[in-house]
């Protein structure tokens, strides 16, 4: 099915969000919320920050800036540019600052949660991404968005076209809902079952330091930055390279040989064991893994630690240890504990 597509600036009115204003112009002046870039999130979220940030706007500005129900908002620039969503309901008393670009349908033409999707869509196969290429920051700015082509079936085609995707979304979501329980309670299971295992093992308990010739983190932010990073050369070990007893190598980034060379300090060989300095509830703190055979030459970055088994320390059972739920919590002694680099 195909339909005619129209510059959104036919079906909707589009304006830029106001300039953030910090201190009152006039005694008129009224201190409001506002929606920013940052509510806006992925699959059309908007979040509750409950940060209360407010902004000043004059009381036409006010006005000129609410927010209604079967508005869309937009991300204007930065990382998230081109997200959208749709205002469900009202938010009375609320502005928006100039991070966002508010789309709001034409009666009787277009339907907000219809021209969500679309623009949803657009994000995702590359089109706005297009149409805001640029070799700096980009920006789906109103301009862009006024001139961007929609589809425009008639209306209730629009209406019956977001009512079905808003059906078929809500099923989606609560699978995926169902199965992030299950995998968490999955999780649950297997740090129970490596928890019952680790504490079975007839072992006296020794340092880490003992296990190890050398352990060294990685290096400060400042020696190695995005501007250091080149398209082959040495293999730069990150945080997401770093799973659950399981290297990870999806992540992939290098530092050129010769800067490689100046951080030899911080080198990792196959059969060395990386470890996490930082973590979350999903990837915790102190889980560890093996460094694989085929890397190459390697470093670790800051806020990775790279252990060096001694001989008759087998380092898959090092990394398996290191990654055991009541370990990982001391991962941040290792730091205390350091022996001499090697």
């Amino acid at each position: 099915m195909s339909f005619r597509e129209l510059r959104l600036s036919r079906v909707a009115r589009i304006k830029l969000g106001k300039m953030l204003q910090t201190e009152p112009a006039s005694g008129a002046d009224i201190e409001a919320d506002y929606l920013r870039a940052a509510h806006v999130q992925p699959n059309g979220l908007i979040l509750d920050l409950g940060d209360d940030q407010r902004m000043w706007f004059g009381p036409k500005e006010l006005l000129d800036h609410d927010l209604r129900a079967d508005d869309v908002v937009i991300v204007e620039g930065g990382a998230g540019y081109g997200r959208s969503a749709l205002i469900r309901t009202p938010r009375p008393g609320w502005g928006f600052q100039n991070s966002i670009v508010r789309v709001r349908p034409k009666p009787g033409i277009a339907d907000g949660a219809f021209l969500d999707y679309v623009l949803q869509a657009r994000l995702f196969d590359g089109s706005i991404p297009l149409v805001c290429s640029t070799a700096t920051i980009p920006h789906f700015t109103a301009e862009k968005v006024a001139a961007f082509p929609v589809p425009v079936p008639p209306l209730s085609e629009q209406q019956a076209i977001a009512d079905f995707l808003g059906r078929e979304t809500a099923k989606i979501d609560a699978l995926i809902e169902k199965q992030t329980a299950l995998i968490e309670r999955l999780r649950e299971r297997r740090d129970s079952v490596w928890s019952r295992l680790y504490q079975a093992v007839e072992s006296d308990e020794v340092p880490v330091r003992r296990m190890v010739s050398s352990l060294v983190d990685g290096p400060f932010g400042s020696s190695l930055t995005s501007a250091h990073y080149s398209e082959a050369g040495v293999r730069v070990i990150r945080l997401g390279n770093i799973g659950i007893n399981e290297f990870r190598d999806e992540d992939q980034a290098f530092v050129s040989e010769a800067y490689g060379h100046q951080l030899s300090a911080h080198s990792a060989l196959p059969g060395d064991v990386v470890m996490a300095g930082l973590g979350d509830e999903r990837m915790p703190l102190g889980r560890a893994a093996v460094v694989p055979s085929g890397l190459g030459s390697a470093i670790v970055k800051a806020d990775c630690y790279r252990l060096r088994p001694i001989p008759g320390v087998l380092a898959s059972y090092l990394a398996w240890a290191l990654s055991a739920p009541p370990v990982r919590p001391q991962a941040l002694d290792l730091s205390r504990e350091q022996p001499a680099h090697g």
